[in-house]
């Protein structure tokens, strides 16, 4: 009997069960059922938001853009004069650039001018006069003068030293400075000799290059000449001469004396050589040349200092005296040997 209860009591629990899925069945396909048949209406009705969204938007911007035209081309209507008044003012600067151009060019020739005239002037006042000196020429006479006499308390030492070594005793003191005396001879014949040389060669070079292009043979003249003069002293220290120049000369010119020149291999004396070079160079540069007494004459305690004694007579020169140009002033005095 409970049996049967049990047993009735499941399917009714059943039965009951299978009834509440079928109502709840029905529920869900009639809510999918309504949102079926809604969904078509949401979406059309979307679609036309849209589209009235998008006509109104449409419409703005034809708006904008007819704002924004009338604004561009009220702004062209304002810009117009200025920009006619950039024009202007950009030719104004371009005309005034070109007339500060002209103005410099103008003084620039105009200096040029004055500086040619100057130095035309100058040289013309220079021209010849050595009591004239350039204080800016570090070349000048007086400095030239000074390295003269630094030249025998310095080098013309040890240069007497190396001779006296290579001699030994074969030779006395006057023919040692003999020699060394020699040496500074031959140097400034030699500078003499190219300094000449090389200005009659670069007054026949102008010469000739006046000839073909004015087709004419004229004198050099007198400017152009001490330009030249001028050019060439400030090129000075760029053309000395070098000591393999006068090497031969000085070899054969020491032989010829019955002396044997092996003494002019010596370091010292070559040290000694290029300075006679350098310093006799420098001098026969200047305009007019300096010159050297290298014999003593009546006056010659105004123009040697002693050497070791002092006398009335001279002995032997030394070191001769420096001038500032042939039979000029007195620039450095030289040393010489005296005796009563």
């Amino acid at each position: 009997m409970e049996t049967c209860i049990g047993l009735v009591f499941y399917i009714e629990t059943a039965v009951l069960a299978l009834l509440f899925l079928l109502v709840v069945g029905v529920l869900i396909s009639k809510c999918l059922g309504y949102l079926e048949f809604y969904r078509p209406r949401r979406r059309r009705r979307n679609y036309v938001d849209l589209e009235k969204s998008t006509e109104r938007s449409i419409k703005d911007n034809n708006q904008v853009d007819k704002w924004i035209q009338n604004r561009l081309k009220l702004l062209e209507e304002i810009e117009e004069p200025y920009e006619n008044q950039r024009i202007e003012i950009e030719s104004l600067q371009e005309q005034l650039r070109r007339e500060r151009t002209d103005k410099k060019k103008e003084v620039a020739e105009k200096e040029d001018a004055l500086k040619r005239l100057s130095a035309i002037m100058s040289s013309r006042l220079k021209d010849g006069n050595p009591n004239i000196a350039d204080l800016n020429d570090h070349n000048r006479p007086t400095k030239i003068g000074e390295q003269f006499s630094e030249l025998y308390d310095n080098q013309w030492t040890d240069a007497y030293g190396a001779v006296q070594t290579c001699f030994k005793q074969e030779k006395k003191e006057p023919e040692i400075i003999g020699i060394l005396l020699g040496i500074l001879e031959q140097c400034f014949m030699f500078c003499k000799d190219k300094a000449n040389t090389q200005l009659a060669d670069v007054s026949d070079g102008v010469k000739i290059l006046a000839l073909v292009i004015t087709k004419k043979d004229t004198k050099l003249q007198c400017d152009l000449l001490q330009r030249i003069k001028e050019e060439r002293k400030m090129c000075a220290e760029d053309e000395l001469p070098r000591y393999n120049e006068i090497a031969t000369i000085m070899k054969e010119y020491f032989t010829a004396k019955e002396t044997k020149a092996d003494f002019l291999d010596d370091l010292t004396v070559i040290q000694f050589t290029q300075e006679c070079l350098k310093l006799c160079w420098l001098m026969v540069i200047q305009d007019p040349p300096m010159s050297m007494v290298l014999k003593h004459t009546e006056n010659a305690h105004d123009d040697f200092k002693a050497y070791k004694h002092r006398g009335k007579h001279v002995s032997f020169v030394v070191w001769p005296a420096l001038l500032l140009e042939e039979g000029g002033s007195l620039i450095s005095k030289g040393i010489a040997e005296f005796h009563e």
